[in-house]
Order: C-alpha cells, then sequence, then structure tokens
C-alpha cells in the first residue's frame, strides 16, 4: 500500500466519522453501537501506523536518491614548442612559465615591476621553473612592434633581458625618439650599429607575428597573459595545462606553480 493510498484510507476514516455527525436525526447510540465504533476506530488507526511504518522502513533501506557525478571535463593541454625561445632560469627545470606580454602595455609594465621580482627571487633564482617570454604587440601600435624587434636583436648580442627590463623600467617610446635607441644600446654596451641592421632587416617580424596568430588561437588576447605547465624531458616542448590572462595576482600564479612542482 502507497502513501496515497494511506492518506485516503485516513480520509475515508475521518469522512465516516463526519458523516455520522450529519444526520439530522441520529439513532439514539447504544453501549454496544459506541463498543463497535471505539474498535474500527482503533482498527484503522492501527492499519495506518503499519502502512506508516512499513514506509518508513522502505524509506530507510532505499535511502536518499543516486546522485551520478558529472563525469569530469578533461584537462585542456595547450603544447607550445619553446626550442630557442630566450628564458631564464635552469634548462633542467621540469616546469615552465611563458609570458606573452607588450613592451607597451601599461598593466604589463606593472607586472614586471610589482609582480615578477617575486617570482624571480622564489621559483626562479632557486631552479624551480624556467621562464619564458613571448612577445604580443598590439597590431596597430608600430611603436610596441619595433621595440618587440629590438629586444630579439639584443638578444644576438646576449642582452635580450637586460633590454627588457630597460623597456619596462623606462617605457620611451622609440619611434618619436630615435635617439632613445642609441642610449639604450650606449647603456647595455651594444654595438648600436649591429643593432640596428638587425631591426632594420625585420629578421625577427615573421616569428613575433606568427607568436600573435598563435596566442590568438589559444584564445590569448590581453597581455599579460601566462601559459603554465611542465616541460619534456628534452626541454623544447611545453605542455601547458594553465592558461592565465589578465594581469594575474602573485598568489594565483603561486597556486599554479606549487601545485605543478609537487605532483
Amino acid at each position: 500500500m502507497n502513501l496515497h493510498r494511506v492518506l485516503l484510507l485516513l480520509f475515508l476514516l475521518l469522512g465516516t466519522v463526519a458523516s455520522r455527525g450529519d444526520d439530522a436525526a441520529p439513532a439514539a447510540p447504544t453501549l454496544e453501537s459506541l463498543q463497535r465504533e471505539v474498535a474500527e476506530l482503533r482498527e484503522g488507526q492501527r492499519l495506518l501506523a503499519e502502512q506508516v511504518e512499513i514506509l518508513r522502513k522502505k524509506i530507510e533501506t532505499r535511502g536518499g536518491p543516486v546522485i551520478t557525478p558529472p563525469n569530469p571535463k578533461p584537462q585542456v593541454v595547450i603544447t607550445q614548442n619553446i626550442r630557442g625561445e630566450p628564458f631564464r632560469g635552469e634548462t633542467n627545470a621540469r616546469v615552465a612559465i611563458i609570458e606573452y606580454s607588450d613592451f607597451n602595455c601599461s598593466h604589463c609594465a606593472r607586472y614586471a615591476t610589482n609582480i615578477f621580482p617575486r617570482l624571480e627571487k622564489e621559483y626562479i633564482l632557486t631552479g624551480k621553473i624556467r621562464y619564458l617570454f613571448q612577445d604580443l604587440p598590439d597590431r596597430q601600435d608600430l611603436d610596441s612592434q619595433i621595440k618587440a624587434q629590438m629586444a630579439r636583436c639584443a638578444g644576438e648580442q646576449k642582452k635580450f633581458w637586460e633590454m627588457h627590463d630597460r623597456f619596462f623600467r623606462e617605457n620611451l617610446p622609440v619611434l618619436d625618439h630615435p635617439e632613445v635607441l642609441v642610449d639604450h644600446a650606449r647603456a647595455l654596451g651594444l654595438d648600436a650599429v649591429t643593432l640596428n641592421a638587425c631591426i632594420q632587416s625585420r629578421h625577427y617580424l615573421l616569428a613575433i607575428e606568427r607568436i600573435g596568430k598563435n596566442a590568438r588561437r589559444m584564445g590569448i588576447y590581453g597581455t599579460p597573459s601566462f601559459l603554465i605547465g611542465e616541460l619534456s624531458d628534452d626541454g623544447n616542448v611545453l605542455r601547458g595545462t594553465a592558461l592565465l590572462t589578465g594581469g594575474e595576482s602573485y598568489e594565483e600564479l603561486k597556486a599554479v606553480l606549487d601545485g605543478l612542482l609537487k605532483q
């Protein structure tokens, strides 16, 4: 007997008692009729109690509803060939970050000034991670594109990171003030003629454009953005499992790095 039938039985029992009180001229009750009615009510109560107990035991036995957990979403892995890319840190580090950045981006400058030094101290200089940089200049900003080429050309004279730091620290336009190029070269001890020839050759322009297309394919449009993951055994391929965009905080980057380093 299900719950509907139990309730119906209770309703009928109650209805029977009520209907008996609706008679216009009820017969005078006798001791025998009263005893019979009491007996019927007790029997109804007993049946109702039995059905409630049966339902209670069924619910306890069956338990709550079975909830099937959703299938876990497969982790997306973004594979990047990083052979020959400028980096800081140890070549044998197992975990790496690629920063996608723009030398004329104010958010990138704040990151380079406030957050990167903490990462460098805790993770890069200690040999825990390898840190890579890929250019993502604004396609409408010619000055930004020239700076990206200048940094790459400075890398040919082993001064990529020094030029990188100067651009973010001083953030002076090079197109409107050509003398800035000479100042940077002189400050870093570069051969200005060689540096200028490299820039004029547009040697790195195709590589920078290829980085931009690849970044957009991954859904990266803002800077700075970060692809974080583990390196292949030969160190030439990054298997990125975390993609953070929009000037992440130190705490967010640290949480991802610590999680990978514990694996």
